[in-house]
């Protein structure tokens, strides 16, 4: 079931992966999901009651968005269709040509997870995350 997203989603994650905890190291994750809220459209997935992800876009200036997603693992073929299903849902509602994203460089969950949303890397960002960790980004072109 997708439902709107509340900032009381993002303390509800029960097997996040250590390298999201390492990259959100000292986030307040409500101060966090306020902002994003703020931004732009946003959505929370559960299944069995238990909220499986969340996320949503900024749209930078018309045609191309940011995309934000955090997930528990393992993620199910369900929530991986269902996050699918929605991004596209945006990229049609909003006219976007891109959306792209970012995963920590060298977190083969979080590759994969963007390469299945039919994302393809473009380049490492050094020094990128919150806690100056490398980010690789990822985007869908339509």
């Amino acid at each position: 079931m997708t439902r709107e997203f509340v900032p009381e989603d993002m303390l509800k994650f029960t097997c996040l992966d250590p390298h999201i905890m390492a990259e959100e190291e000292g986030i307040d994750p409500i101060v966090s999901a306020k902002w994003h809220i703020s931004q732009g459209p946003c959505a929370t997935i559960e299944e069995g009651g238990a909220v499986q992800a969340c996320g949503g876009i900024w749209i930078f200036w018309p045609g191309t968005a940011q995309a934000w997603v955090r997930f528990n693992l393992p993620c199910a073929l369900s929530t991986l269709r269902e996050v699918t299903r929605r991004m596209l849902s945006w990229a049609d509602q909003y006219q976007l040509n891109r959306i792209q994203a970012t995963t920590l460089t060298g977190w083969k969950e979080g590759e994969k997870f963007l390469a299945s949303l039919g994302m393809k890397p473009e380049g490492i960002m050094r020094k990128y995350g919150p806690n100056g960790l490398d980010s690789t980004l990822y985007a869908w072109v339509r």
